[in-house]
């Protein structure tokens, strides 16, 4: 055989090796951008993930906080980046609530500028009251609310977070019109809460668990289809003639628009593969959600009946963009 002929086809095999092994995914380390600040519920829950996806694919997935105008600007960010799968997005419920209550344009469209990867968690919101209210049931609650509603009122953490939403809803369905309060997160709420500045909290459960559980706050009722696990004796609200009142908070998985189809497989199979292990499980639990393992088609149809729900409870509640 010729020796040219030879180092060319040895020179094509090595280039075409070259290749293959810079276009596997993935071949680098992966950013997973959290468009809130170090420390909340979307956070820790991105950190989970994240650990357990660096484990699977055996590169780093290093989170990066870029807090700003409720999600905004994170989510602005990861909408500009290639959709290569080493640029992906951590965040809640509202991302899609966000372009339906901000006055101020985002910039991007929360559904078509993303692409949908996976869904991993969800968890109920919990309607709790200061023990010092005196009221033990919801209907309690209710019967207080209409008699004084000058003297009461309900804590918002977020403006458009899920418990925000569920306040609205929980307005409409029980004609309990007290003026809201809003905050910068659980944390501050929930102090108030507990010192008796504000009447009522409904906001994802970690919130006011450890609070609940410390009998300083009374949990009345449970915002989803069945009894939490975290809170078995508290009743949902349909259990008490409000059915509907279900806007669970929830997690997941985006990247930008355009993700090649093999990329945000091999990123489905990782994350599934952490959102169903015993220890993700264990730590979910430990923050109150449940784990919720959805892929990529399933978490976009699941996203455009939210996005439709919520669309029609912010023009029912007549919510002024902020």
């Amino acid at each position: 055989m010729d020796r040219r002929l030879f180092l060319a086809g040895a020179g094509a095999l090595a280039a075409s090796t070259r290749a293959g092994a810079q276009g596997a995914f993935p071949s680098r380390g992966i950013t997973m951008t959290v468009p809130h600040a170090p420390g909340g519920p979307v956070d820790s829950v991105a950190r989970l993930v994240a650990q357990g996806l660096e484990r699977e694919l055996r590169q780093s997935v290093v989170v990066e906080n870029r807090a700003g105008a409720s999600g905004v600007v994170g989510a602005g960010y990861i909408a500009k980046q290639p959709p290569d799968g080493y640029s992906l997005y951590f965040n809640a419920s509202i991302h899609i609530v966000n372009p339906l209550t901000r006055k101020e344009p985002a910039g991007f469209d929360a559904i078509k500028d993303f692409t949908p990867i996976f869904k991993v968690a969800r968890g109920p919101v919990v309607f709790s009251v200061p023990a010092s209210l005196g009221v033990n049931t919801l209907a309690e609650f209710i019967a207080k609310a209409k008699a004084e509603p000058d003297k009461m009122n309900f804590a918002v953490s977020g403006f458009g977070s899920a418990g925000h939403m569920s306040t609205e809803l929980f307005r409409l369905r029980s004609g309990v019109k007290l003026p809201l309060v809003l905050y910068r997160g659980g944390g501050p709420a929930v102090n108030d809460l507990v010192a008796g500045h504000v009447s009522a909290f409904l906001d994802p459960i970690l919130s006011a668990l450890p609070q609940i559980r410390g009998g300083r706050v009374k949990a009345l009722a449970i915002g989803a289809k069945t009894r939490s696990p975290h809170l078995p004796d508290v009743p949902t609200f349909a259990e008490l003639g409000f059915p509907g009142i279900d806007l669970d908070t929830w997690y997941g998985v985006w990247g930008p628009a355009g993700m090649p189809a093999p990329v945000i497989a091999t990123l489905e199979d990782g994350i599934r593969k952490v959102a169903m292990s015993d220890a993700f499980k264990g730590r979910l639990g430990d923050l109150g959600f449940e784990p919720e393992a959805l892929n990529s088609a399933e978490f976009s149809r699941f996203i455009d009946t939210e996005y439709a729900r919520y669309v029609a409870l912010v023009k029912e509640a007549g919510i002024e963009p902020q």
